[in-house]
């Protein structure tokens, strides 16, 4: 008896544990201040894209990490949108459930009603949010409709199946000139932009080079967005002496956003830094 006691209070020792452990590695917290640490001004300022959304009070990607996002005024929230077997876009980063849900299999081979029952699971305060539901590509683009915040789409997929309903859903909510979408995927930006030539692009690149740079200028494209730590001076040169802008990705902290910001970069993707 006293062995099966010795037992269960170990169990709940480590059960204890691992809750707190769980709980102080998701609890929410508040962005890291740019300008509290001399960067960007009111002349001179610094433009932070909240990387799938607010992720710091709220699951990522989830309405109200969305929400979070456009009350601080960021200057955009990234989403990334996956389509189910049954055509709807819905907004995660990962096409594996188990990445950011409870459940197995992938978003893309279940239809919208069975990907809307699943739950977040060990993200930001996670345990506050077990109503919510994955969001639609409407209901994020709706958080955006009377918000300084811009909406950033990123497509997942290659291709252009689906894409008319992304150009649809932006442009029946008049934000055609707020919108912004961006992909590794060129092909994906072309059809946005023969769809609508006015939804500003960004190409996602892991590496700049002349060839990509002269590829997003030819489809229109207004910037490119690079991997922070395969960019270097030649490469924020190459673009800016283009006439793109350059949005560096995903930049969380303030020594490394200095360091781009010193070479003119002023677009940053973060997911712990604000303004």
């Amino acid at each position: 008896m006293k062995k099966a006691l010795s037992v269960i209070t170990a169990a709940a020792i480590i059960l204890t544990v691992v809750f707190f452990a769980v709980k102080q590695h998701y609890t929410p917290r508040d962005p890291v201040s740019l300008s509290e640490n001399g960067i960007g001004s009111e002349t001179d300022p610094v433009y932070i894209t909240a990387h799938r959304g607010g992720n710091t009070e709220a699951p990522e990607n989830s309405l109200p990490s969305f929400r979070s996002a456009a009350k601080k005024n960021f200057y955009a929230a990234e989403c990334d949108i996956i389509r189910t077997a049954d055509g709807r876009w819905v907004i995660t980063h990962d096409d594996k459930i188990s990445k950011h849900f409870f459940g197995t299999g992938r978003i893309s081979k279940k239809t919208f009603d069975e990907v809307r029952s699943l739950k977040y699971s060990f993200d930001t305060a996670f345990w506050m949010y077990g109503d919510e539901k994955i969001p639609s590509l409407d209901e994020y683009l709706d958080v955006f409709k009377d918000s300084a915040t811009r909406p950033e789409i990123e497509i997942k997929s290659s291709g252009s199946e689906g894409l008319e309903d992304v150009v649809k859903a932006i442009e029946e909510r008049g934000l055609t000139e707020k919108a912004i979408v961006i992909s590794f995927h060129y092909d994906s930006l072309v059809k946005i932009h023969e769809l609508n030539e006015n939804i500003e692009l960004w190409y996602l690149l892991q590496a700049i080079s002349e060839e990509e740079v002269a590829k997003a200028k030819a489809i229109g494209c207004s910037a490119i967005s690079a991997n922070y730590r395969n960019t270097e001076v030649k490469d924020v040169a190459l673009v800016l002496d283009s006439g793109l802008n350059i949005v560096i990705w995903t930049v969380d902290r303030p020594e490394t956003v200095k360091k781009f910001y010193d070479m003119d970069v002023r677009y940053f993707v973060s997911n712990r830094l604000g303004k």
